[in-house]
């Protein structure tokens, strides 16, 4: 419907990912704010401003669902590192998300908004934010920041930097010697 402002959250719909926090703030929007949720057993409609579908095997018809909304909304306050987060900006979504667990380490506000973790109140507030915001900037640097910082590469890069100054700073627990294999 033109004029809708579609966000889409995409993942396993379990307790901790707070899904009631994301019906409630597209409740409280209103018009023109749809939500879609990517992930459930069937289709569903808990709410009328809300469609459920299941969840998506194909990478490029997840991505097509990606593309088609304006900003990927995640309820989530323990995410442990958010690749569906970082799966949507690579389709060129800006975020909105609770400023809690890992989304902080990749959502700031170059590509979203991140609300206070206090309830869908402060989520809804940062979804009118994100949209007062210029929309072709946010979705530009939101797909930069995940081909510059996110690759396979750079992550492995990251992950092996990161061992080595554990193991250069000796924080990690100390093994005992392997015997000789000689």
């Amino acid at each position: 419907v033109p004029g809708t402002r579609l966000l889409v959250f995409a993942g396993r719909l379990a307790p901790e990912k707070n899904l009631a926090d994301l019906y409630t703030i597209v409740a409280r929007l209103g018009a023109p704010y749809h939500l879609l949720v990517i992930g459930g057993a069937q289709r569903a409609r808990p709410h009328p401003r809300v469609d459920v579908v299941p969840y998506e095997r194909d990478p490029r018809r997840l991505a097509g669902w990606f593309a088609a909304a304006d900003a990927h909304v995640h309820a989530g306050r323990a995410e442990t590192f958010g690749l569906v987060t970082l799966e949507a900006m690579a389709c060129g979504l800006p975020v909105v998300a609770y400023d809690a667990g890992a989304l902080p380490e990749i959502v700031d506000a170059a590509v979203g908004v991140l609300a206070p973790p206090h309830g869908p109140q402060a989520l809804a507030a940062a979804v009118v934010a994100l949209f007062e915001r210029p929309q072709s900037a946010l979705r530009a640097a939101a797909r930069e920041r995940v081909v510059r910082e996110f690759t396979w590469d750079r992550a492995l890069q990251r992950q092996v930097r990161r061992y080595a100054s554990l193991l250069n700073r000796g924080s990690l627990l100390r093994a005992p010697a392997l015997p000789s294999l000689a």
